[in-house]
């Protein structure tokens, strides 16, 4: 049991505004007195491809990362939404969490705030194959041609995305966790019931969890703390990372 303050507590649970991201290829202009403004870039994030999938025929590789950003430019949430092939994932959130982003703002001061982040990826020589400009790059070695007819039969094998429950290859396993009470400051827990929809992330974590329904805020607190703690096994489908989305009741009495 852990009893906090209530004023600390609210402030770090308020629900960010949702805006999608804009990323400035130039240097963003001057903001004026009182604008709003979507958490920005200086410029897109674009990244080589990696090695191992340049003999893949990739159709517009990419990855769409979902951010969570306070009014201090720091990332308080970040997970993958959608990605051409799982293996774009790991570089894709390295960009991410590496990114100079600058803070969404309202009424010209800076607000946390959501954003999906595109991150595309290129590689120059396929580029040139395509243009006329240079040869077939998806050459290789046996093998390469192997998994290379492999993706071209089932692509949606191989790329990233939210599951069902039912369609991960496992059931979702709690492997930690731990009841988290919130206490107000005169000393009252309150009792009753909370429903919280969340992400479980290819990572095993909880992310961006969201209040659906509560009978106090107290109770909204302590789901929240309880979650801040849960881990789940990683989920898979066809053996590859998979994120889902989870509706949880809590009952506390």
């Amino acid at each position: 049991m852990h009893p906090l303050t209530r004023p600390r507590l609210r402030a770090s649970i308020v629900l960010p505004t949702i805006f999608a991201l804009f990323a400035w290829v130039t240097q963003p202009p001057p903001l004026t007195a009182g604008e709003d403004q979507p958490i920005r870039l200086d410029q897109p994030l674009q990244l080589p491809l990696p090695p191992q999938l340049k003999t893949l025929p990739l159709n517009n590789p990419h990855a769409r990362i979902l951010i969570d950003l306070d009014e201090a430019g720091v990332l308080v949430d970040v997970m993958p939404i959608e990605a051409t092939h799982c293996e774009l994932l790991e570089p894709a959130l390295k960009a991410v969490r590496d990114a100079p982003f600058i803070p969404a703002r309202e009424d010209g001061r800076p607000v946390r705030s959501q954003a999906m982040v595109y991150v595309s990826f290129f590689d120059i020589e396929q580029e040139a194959w395509r243009q006329g400009t240079g040869i077939l790059p998806f050459g290789g070695n046996v093998s390469d041609a192997i998994e290379s007819r492999f993706y071209r039969n089932m692509p949606s094998r191989y790329a990233y995305g939210e599951s069902r429950p039912d369609e991960l290859d496992a059931p979702l396993q709690i492997v930690a966790s731990k009841i988290r009470l919130y206490t107000s400051e005169e000393g009252v827990r309150q009792k009753g019931t909370c429903l919280v929809e969340y992400f479980v992330g290819p990572d095993g974590n909880v992310h961006f969890p969201r209040i659906i329904h509560s009978d106090h805020d107290d109770l909204s607190m302590s789901a929240l703390l309880t979650l801040q703690v849960t881990r789940f096994a990683p989920p898979k489908r066809h053996g590859n990372p998979t994120c889902v989305k989870v509706r949880q009741p809590f009952n506390f009495h």
